[in-house]
């Protein structure tokens, strides 16, 4: 966020001048920053981009303005762009930022894994009406402040309205990574909010004394319901935040007794927790992450349930432990056979290595196809 808001933040007139004494020092630091940027956040390259946009073709607007007549729009255009620091920024910005977004645009289309991934990394904007809630009385004090902005040609703010105004319509556009596009939204209607309620204050200081108390009651109370959430959480040990003690070993023995690509079978909640402490990979985890996740999910559930059938069991091939503890349990009793050998254990936890089919002597492997039985 850092890296964006100071590419994107207009120079001032000394800046500019110390700059063009500078040489090309200013632009290999965008070059620099928009390839940190690239590579750590790459939407941020695209909102940056569309940005800077906006405020090269407000220049180009404001010098072809007052112009008449075709042949000269051409010239003025390019002496604009030629006299534009958000020109000189934005190749900066191709260089450094284009080639990371190409190759990240690439690698997720062609390989295999990571386009199933993509396919449904969809993150779409809330309806407007929520939208329009969530910002509440800063969006009107922001549309004041954009007016404000606008009538004294406030050349320093008007990066704020570019922002504001290209960051909601990007918001909406058919895509599927919408909600991507939110990311440093609130800065320039933040921004122009407080243009607003500057605005206000010596003219009507009513009007401003009450949207300043809006702005508090409708701000603090939305943060303070997650700081009391977080805090309630703590005090009832809620299992979503905590790991048993026995949980924990088991996730120390993972660590410890595993090959490093070993694929365990476990709970959702559990699968968001054993990459994290352990490294290994699961069958499933974040519902985001987790490639074909829908499916996935049904069939750790089906599982777990002990809906699963001696098929299911001869399924997992591709599974080499399964962890089995509370959060488990509490699903359901699982189904196991003679290829479940017990590697681990405590009182609420057991932890299986899977053997293959292969693996297993020619009478186990006839008991595997034909009997299941219950975990208690």
């Amino acid at each position: 966020m850092a890296i964006l808001i100071w590419i994107v933040t207009p120079e001032k007139d000394e800046e500019i001048r110390r700059r063009r004494k500078s040489g090309y020092r200013s632009d290999i630091l965008v070059v620099m920053a928009a390839l940190i940027l690239g590579i750590i956040l790459p939407f941020g390259i695209i909102i940056v981009g569309v940005v800077l946009g906006g405020l090269i073709v407000w220049d180009i607007r404001e010098r072809l303005g007052p112009v008449k007549g075709k042949s000269w729009r051409s010239e003025l255009v390019v002496d604009s762009l030629r006299r534009s620091g958000h020109f000189r920024k934005m190749i900066s910005l191709l260089i450094g930022g284009l080639p990371i977004l190409i190759y990240e645009i690439w690698i997720t289309q062609t390989d295999p894994l990571l386009a199933n991934w993509n396919a449904q990394n969809m993150t779409i904007s809330p309806p407007v009406w929520d939208l329009s809630i969530s910002l509440g009385i800063a969006l009107i004090l922001a549309a004041l402040g954009a007016w404000v902005t606008w009538k004294k040609r406030n050349s320093a703010a008007r990066i704020l309205i570019v922002w504001s105004c290209l960051g909601l319509l990007m918001l909406y556009l058919p895509l599927g990574l919408q909600r991507r596009f939110m990311l440093g939204l609130y800065v320039p209607l933040a921004g122009l909010a407080g243009i607003g309620l500057d605005f206000m204050l010596p003219r009507r200081k009513g009007l401003a004394a009450a949207a300043i108390c809006l702005v508090t009651i409708m701000v603090i109370p939305t943060n303070l319901m997650i700081l009391m959430g977080g805090i309630q959480a703590i005090q009832i040990k809620d299992s979503r935040l905590y790991l048993t003690s026995e949980e924990k070993q088991g996730l120390d023995w993972i660590a410890a007794n595993t090959p490093q690509k070993a694929l365990i079978l476990a709970s959702p909640e559990m699968g968001l927790y054993i990459p994290a402490y352990t490294g290994r990979r699961v069958i499933y985890g974040h519902p985001f992450e987790t490639v074909n996740a829908e499916q996935m999910y049904a069939r750790v559930m089906e599982f777990f349930d002990g809906s699963n059938d001696k098929e299911d069991l001869s399924a997992l091939s591709d599974v080499d432990y399964v962890y089995y503890g509370p959060k488990e349990r509490n699903i359901g009793e699982m189904m196991t056979g003679p290829e479940f050998i017990e590697v681990f254990s405590t009182q609420d936890l057991q932890i299986f290595k899977i053997k293959s089919l292969l693996e297993l002597p020619f009478e186990k492997s006839v008991e595997l196809m034909t009997i299941g039985s219950p975990i208690k």
